[in-house]
């Protein structure tokens, strides 16, 4: 079955599998896509294999708190969980296996104001 596209903005399920490299989890986690849709189109057509993302985790972790967005169940992320903005990762994109749903515009907004932050980036 082919999966959908994928679009930044999206929360997707990702199974690393087995795989224990320092940026794969090694396990099944909802993750948030925030690289570029160019980006993204070159990696669905074989001109890139990974896509940057912001992992989902269960663990709030008060002293990162200011770099953690909480993101309430929809859709099919069926559980609230904690956008980890200071885990900026990239994932192959053979592990993504599930669209779960899509973050809000305003959700997107906090998440690119964290990620300034964190980057030091002005603007």
């Amino acid at each position: 079955m082919a999966r959908d596209a994928i679009n930044r903005g999206e929360i997707w399920l990702a199974d690393t599998g087995k795989c224990k490299r320092a940026f794969e989890f090694g396990k099944k986690r909802p993750v948030i896509v925030i690289q570029s849709d160019k980006l993204n189109i070159l990696a669905e057509n074989g001109y890139y294999d990974h896509i940057l993302v912001i992992p989902i985790t269960k663990v709030r972790f008060e002293i990162l708190e200011e770099f953690r967005l909480y993101l309430p169940p929809r859709e099919k992320l069926l559980t609230g969980g904690y956008a980890a903005c200071n885990a900026l990762c990239f994932l192959r994109l053979e592990f993504f296996t599930q669209k779960l749903a899509e973050a809000s515009e305003i959700e997107m907004e906090q998440i690119e104001t964290s990620i300034k932050e964190i980057l030091n980036l002005k603007g």
